[in-house]
């Protein structure tokens, strides 16, 4: 469930991500903070589908 360009942390189509250069660069609190907003909207969404009664 990636948050989108119009989602205001992150706004990445493709979901969070973080390039480290081989452990160079540590994960800031701005990719952090995408993280997390990326996985509450994952756990809206199984809620929703699960209420739904729908089976993967």
């Amino acid at each position: 469930m990636p948050p989108g360009y119009t989602d205001p942390a992150h706004g990445n189509p493709y979901g969070t991500s973080h390039h480290d250069a081989f452990g160079a660069v540590p994960v800031g609190e701005p990719t952090r903070a995408a993280a997390r907003a990326q996985a509450q909207r994952v756990v809206r969404f199984a809620r929703v589908v699960e209420g739904l009664g729908v089976v993967a």
